[in-house]
């Protein structure tokens, strides 16, 4: 519409329409110029926006903690603040498409008043005619509709480019590859000597950065306990990131059966590998659906027998659903969800069980069944222990201990007792009492 009206306005009289279209650059160059205002604005209001999601599912998620510390209102105030400048961006940016939408509809006004002008005086000048006038003015009014809709459609754009933007930076993260990087060599045969082998590896979280763990060195036996112990920031969960495969070393390089990982794809590496967080997340659903997240043909006589073995299958018989309950409206406690996560990891033992302080939020007798269960798995497969609590790691086959990203040294625990001052001040610091037999050793 807005090239057919120009084109019929130059048929009419090319004057008037060289007016116009110096009015439409105009316009155009003034809409161009507030542009980059607009996107910014746009931007800024979805990062607030952003914020106030952010303040507010921290705030819900700490509710206990929120009420406990007495700080509800110093939380509220922190969301409404978060609103408040949410909403001063968003007026913001609402006045930078007011004032573009402003400037096209009040630019289309000022040059139909000056074609108005200017074509009354040429019509007393006699070179067109007052017909031709009208015409033209009518087909400047039309100009208005498609300007304006335009106008409104760039300045509208603008917060899709800004939204585009973030999603553009999800975009630029690197994704895991669904492919391995090296094929694997058609002469190598599985190792099933040992389930992990760790060949002078080192990662740092950032270039520039000190190594988080630095030329680590190990090998984890097909079956056993091992025992990862050291201060906080000694490497130890990057270690399982590495394992895991979530991070990928600046140098060295990891094995699984012998294979290397860089043969292997992410998905070939998990499957033989089962993981116990810290925090213990459980999975929206149910019971059952929980402890068959990793595998879902387990049998319910299978179920049993892992709920048997971490002390909870009491708890769900006592449930009036069963193994059917939904996790979300059955409150449980902190250790109940350890032990459901633990049932989640060996209900198929995988190749490597990697425990990262599996009994964090435990009583006594719940330690010692998760104890017995670790020994139990270890006679069968892998077992790796992230633990503070040394008490957990002191009957592990071997015990890894660690400081600054480096392994400082490994045996058994009456050995490093002996012979580690790091790990004996760490025992020394828990309390933990040693049986005669080790203390005259």
């Amino acid at each position: 519409m807005l090239i057919g009206s120009l084109v019929l306005m130059g048929i009419l009289d090319l004057v008037l329409l060289a007016t116009t279209v110096v009015a439409v650059i105009i316009v155009v160059a003034l809409f161009m110029l507030l542009m980059p205002g607009i996107a910014r604005a746009e931007e800024n209001s979805q990062a607030a926006m952003g914020r106030l999601g952010a303040t507010l599912e921290s705030s819900l998620q700490a509710i206990r903690t929120v009420k406990a510390s007495v700080a509800e209102d110093r939380q509220i105030e922190k969301v409404v603040g978060e609103a408040r400048d949410a909403q001063l961006h968003r007026v913001k940016a609402i006045r930078y498409q007011a004032f573009a939408w402003t400037i096209a509809f009040s630019g289309i006004q000022m040059a139909i008043v000056a074609i108005m002008a200017l074509g009354a005086w040429r019509v007393s000048q006699n070179a067109m005619e007052v017909s031709s006038l009208i015409a033209f003015l009518l087909y400047a009014f039309g100009l208005m509709f498609p300007i304006m809709e335009i106008s409104q459609g760039i300045t509208s754009l603008q917060s899709g480019f800004a939204a585009a933007s973030r999603i553009r930076e999800l975009e630029t993260m690197k994704m895991e590859a669904e492919t391995p990087v090296l094929a694997m060599p058609l002469h190598m045969e599985p190792d099933q000597s040992h389930a992990l082998t760790l060949d002078n590896v080192t990662y740092a979280y950032s270039e520039g950065t000190q190594a988080a763990v630095q030329n680590i060195s190990l090998t984890i036996p097909s079956h056993g306990h091992v025992a990862l112990v050291g201060p906080s920031g000694a490497g130890k969960t990057t270690l399982f990131s590495l394992i895991l495969r979530f991070m990928e070393p600046d140098d060295g390089a990891l094995y699984l059966n012998g294979v290397p990982f860089s043969a292997m794809t992410h998905q070939e590496i998990r499957r033989q590998l089962g993981y116990v967080e810290q925090e213990t997340p459980v999975v929206p659903g149910t019971i059952r659906e929980n402890l068959t997240f990793t595998h879902t043909d387990v049998t319910d006589e299978e179920l049993w027998d892992v709920l048997r073995e971490v002390r909870l299958d009491d708890k769900v018989r006592s449930l009036e659903h069963g193994l059917d309950t939904s996790l979300l409206d059955t409150p449980l406690s902190g250790g109940q969800r350890q032990r459901i996560a633990l049932a989640r990891a060996i209900v198929r033992m995988p190749k490597v069980l990697l425990l990262d302080e599996a009994t964090a939020q435990v009583d006594g007798i719940t330690e010692a069944a998760i104890q017995a269960c670790i020994r139990n798995r270890a006679q069968r497969g892998a077992v790796v222990t992230i633990a503070h609590r040394l008490s957990t790691v002191i009957e592990a086959d071997r015990i890894v201990v660690m400081d600054g990203g480096r392994i400082r040294a490994t045996g058994a625990h009456e050995e490093l007792l002996t012979n580690d001052t790091l790990y004996r001040e760490l025992v020394e610091a828990l309390r933990i009492a040693q049986p005669p037999d080790s203390e005259a050793a």
